[in-house]
């Protein structure tokens, strides 16, 4: 009889609101839940180095960091012909994930029947990051893409601590960090001019641009640039989404492992992702499963997020774990 190895991975993260009891790994009961076959501007992303397409983006390392438990589990490095170019994409990257939950507690479970060769690895991690005072609702018309749709906002000034101008271009291309109360977490938004070519470019232009190097006059330069004044005003959209999906590129895919002779064939692969963003701080839950067989401005800055951009939430670590481009507004909360 053929072998059935399942790998279970489930991840839970709630940020700045009340935390999610449901333990079920893979079937989550929540009417709120959308299919993403139901939305057509919107994808997921099992690795970062896909192509952005003009859709919202979602990638989350509940996936990668699965995969990973994979190869752990069964044994040995896995490889992936480049026949199948989607589940090569994501065994590559599955360095993307490494240390991306530091100062995240998480736990994984690994259980193996002995008289079927079933493997089952869980793992699940939660992490509070409300701001320390909530920022304000934005009462203005705000329009992303056409819609209108709800906002909050913050100005600058000597004392506002909850956000960060960590690169100023213009009003259309800006870096800004926006700081939890939680010291080693932070929530980062770029909007640039215009779409970068895939979500890793995306990722790794914010990573450089926080981490390049620079003389002493380059960042007086910059500071002078990124001085978040008392007339300077920040606007951001409210996001609210809640999806899953089975990622039918990757079923029937094959790979192989040091340890073992045959290849193995990937059966399953789920995920759910849930995230909120508001005034208040910010909520994403994710949990995943694969089954497998074996210069200064003149004038006040007005930086509305109010076309393309990109949001990442990391710890104390270069690469984030979770990183959304949103094109869209199918990920907003729509004004009534």
């Amino acid at each position: 009889m053929k072998k059935i190895a399942l790998i279970v991975f489930s991840v839970f993260l709630v940020i700045g609101c009340k935390k999610n009891t449901n333990t079920n790994p893979v079937a989550i009961e929540s009417a709120s839940i959308t299919h993403l076959s139901d939305l057509k501007g919107t994808e997921f992303f099992a690795s970062p180095d896909n192509t952005l397409t003009g859709k919202n983006a979602i990638y989350c390392a509940s996936l990668p960091y699965a995969w990973t438990r994979i190869g752990e589990t069964i044994g040995g490095e896995i490889t992936v012909s480049d026949s199948f170019p989607q589940l090569q994409r994501l065994n590559e990257h599955s360095f993307f994930v490494k240390n991306v939950f530091t100062n995240i507690d998480y736990k994984t479970t690994t259980h193996i029947n002995e008289l079927t060769e079933a493997i089952e690895v869980s793992a699940s991690f939660s992490k509070q990051l409300p701001f320390e005072y909530p920022m304000d609702n934005y009462n203005g018309d705000f329009v992303f893409n056409g819609t209108k749709v709800e906002a909050f906002c913050i100005r600058g000034g000597e004392y506002e601590f909850r956000a960060d101008i960590l690169e100023y271009n213009s009003d259309s291309d800006f870096i800004v960090r926006l700081n939890p109360k939680d010291p080693k977490h932070e929530i980062l938004i770029w909007m640039p001019s215009k779409r970068p070519q895939t979500l890793e470019a995306a990722i790794q232009h914010v990573v450089y641009t926080l981490n390049k190097p620079s003389t002493a006059e380059e960042i007086e330069k910059e500071v002078l640039k990124t001085k978040f004044n008392e007339l300077d005003l920040l606007v951001i959209p409210k996001i609210d989404f809640d999806i899953d999906y089975d990622y039918p590129e990757l079923i029937n895919n094959t790979f192989t492992t040091q340890s073992g002779k045959k290849p193995h064939t990937v059966a399953q692969v789920y995920q759910h992702t849930k995230f909120r963003l508001d005034e208040k701080g910010a909520e994403v839950q994710s949990e995943a499963a694969i089954a497998v067989d074996s210069i200064v401005p003149a004038k006040p800055k007005r930086m509305f997020v109010n076309k393309p951009f990109l949001l990442l939430l990391r710890s104390d670590t270069i690469n984030p774990y979770l990183a959304v481009w949103l094109e869209n507004t199918e990920l907003f909360l729509v004004k009534k």
